[in-house]
């Protein structure tokens, strides 16, 4: 049986635990990761080159959320290259800590939720 769930959140996206480096260099957002059949996950990007990042992977661990009804606190996929790659929800904190020196522009907030609309809102394919 075929199982998916599309997670309405952004997140930071990095490699961890490199041992192929043919997996590309990472876009550090990852929006609204959709896992299908427990073994492929699929995230928007910043990126106008493409739509997002897919993947198989080996294994995909969601650590949830301490608050009801959320969306996972981190996914943790180990891809088929071996790769791990590590998807924690985004933050200010974070966010002005490891993604905004990485982006054009450097889009400034003030709040979590501010953040959150504005890269779940944006269509980056027009840019």
């Amino acid at each position: 049986m075929k199982t998916a769930i599309e997670y309405e959140d952004v997140y930071y996206a990095e490699i961890k635990d490199r041992l192929h480096s043919d997996e590309e260099d990472m876009d550090p957002i990852a929006i609204r990761p959709y896992i299908k059949n427990k073994n492929e996950i699929e995230w928007g990007i910043t990126s106008p080159s493409r739509w997002g990042k897919a993947l198989r992977a080996k294994n995909i661990e969601v650590i949830p959320s301490i608050a009801v009804n959320q969306c996972p606190e981190s996914i943790i996929v180990k891809s088929i290259e071996g790769n791990t790659i590590v998807l924690s929800r985004l933050t200010l904190d974070l966010y002005n800590q490891k993604v905004k020196w990485q982006l054009s522009g450097t889009p400034e907030f003030t709040t979590d939720d501010e953040m959150k609309k504005y890269f779940l809102e944006t269509n980056f394919q027009e840019y």
